[in-house]
């Protein structure tokens, strides 16, 4: 293909496929601009079902306008082949990305905030994406991320009459199973009809693997993974690593709950305490005090009293790592003081034993002695101690990008 021209678009190059065709990097010889092309395969063009999708992925994302959701520009054929031109997005797939290594925490935020943007837009318009997964989510240079493929998407509502005619084709959810395997929530496999929450359960899903580096739900077939989807409970995140705040952790358990009832009643709650945590882990790096981190990130049992902090510069990050206690510190110095004034006040009784009262006798004398030398070795021994605590460390280490 390329060299080719279709339709308008001169193919320049090539990009990836998908379930339906492969995709091209083509000149758009009319606006002189570069786009993404997506070219059906020969052997499904004659499948209704296939060009139906694809007809139904182009009209559902040119229905929605928002800088999260890829942008659609034509649709058509020429010479018998079908294709879809969207805007080129210079830039990897969540799944390249994903092979690296697990994601900062402030990052892996940042990326599903731009997500769940996105799809409040389509919520809003009463569609539900269906197969939200790390395939179908881009990220450019930019940093901004993109939804693609609404090619299976459902409308779990009527959509208003501004959208009525774009979305003729859609169908509102019905019994059937649709998605991906190891993203689909439990009313997916149950063949349920599905809503906003089904996009929820995906999403958190995606963060899940983002933080982990593994899917909460996995198996050897696609039978067993539908019974971890419908019957187990994913390991926690704290199990792969110890930087994850008990916010996180609630937000991710309440994204995959198994009852829907039970999870956020719309994407708007999530990206409320998503918005919220990031706000207090950018706090808690900036002012690195026992309260910033005990209110701001959550994590109330570890970092009770703890306040002062070493910063380490590596990478373009920061790590915080809390090694005291201002509280403690503090009653230390008190302690201090009333020993050194109690010894103060033994030390003139035995002077004046020894040098004012010398009639005092011997006996006097030598009790007044062993009592400086205790009183000293006491005095020795104290300034050397250093206080007990059960806060000796924070048990995690919070890793926090600059912003």
């Amino acid at each position: 293909m390329i060299g080719q021209t279709v339709s308008h678009y001169r193919v320049i190059d090539y990009l990836g496929s998908g379930s339906l065709g492969e995709v091209y990097l083509a000149q758009d010889e009319r606006l002189q601009r570069r786009v993404a092309l997506k070219i059906l395969r020969s052997r499904l063009t004659t499948d209704q079902a296939c060009l139906l999708r694809l007809q139904q992925e182009a009209q559902t994302a040119s229905a929605l306008s928002h800088p999260n959701i890829l942008t659609i520009f034509d649709i058509g054929e020429s010479d018998s082949i079908h294709f879809m031109a969207s805007e080129f997005v210079e830039g990897q797939t969540l799944r390249h990305i994903q092979k690296d290594a697990p994601w900062d925490l402030s990052e892996a935020i940042d990326v599903v905030l731009q997500i769940a943007a996105g799809l409040a837009a389509a919520h809003q318009a009463g569609i539900v994406h269906c197969d939200i997964k790390p395939d179908n989510l881009m990220r450019g240079r930019d940093g901004v991320v993109k939804i693609l493929d609404f090619g299976i998407a459902r409308l779990f509502e009527k959509p208003n009459d501004m959208l009525l005619a774009a979305t003729a084709n859609l169908a509102l959810t019905e019994n059937e199973i649709t998605g991906t395997a190891l993203y689909m929530s439990p009313e997916q496999v149950r063949g349920e009809s599905l809503d906003a929450r089904t996009d929820i359960f995906s999403l958190g899903v995606v963060l899940y693997e983002m933080l982990c580096g593994r899917r909460p739900f996995e198996g050897d077939n696609v039978a067993q993974v539908f019974q971890a989807i419908l019957h187990e409970e994913p390991l926690t995140l704290s199990h792969f690593r110890e930087d994850v705040p008990l916010a996180l952790e609630a937000i991710i358990r309440t994204t995959l709950e198994k009852n829907r009832q039970a999870r956020y009643p719309s994407i708007k709650p999530l990206i409320a305490e998503l918005q919220h945590l990031k706000s207090q882990l950018r706090l808690a790096c900036a002012s690195p005090t026992a309260d910033a981190i005990d209110h701001h990130v959550g994590n109330y049992q570890a970092a009770t009293n703890l306040a002062s902090a070493n910063f380490v510069e590596a990478g373009g990050s920061e790590t915080v790592t809390w090694k005291g206690s201002r509280r403690q510190n503090f009653v230390w110095q008190q302690r201090k003081r009333l020993v050194a004034t109690g010894m103060a006040a033994w030390l003139l009784m035995a002077f004046d034993l020894l040098f004012i009262q010398p009639q005092g006798g011997e006996r006097i004398r030598d009790a007044a002695r062993l009592l400086l030398g205790a009183m000293c070795l006491t005095l020795v021994v104290t300034a050397r101690r250093k206080p007990r605590s059960g806060f000796q460390a924070l048990p995690q280490v919070l890793s926090c990008q600059r912003y």
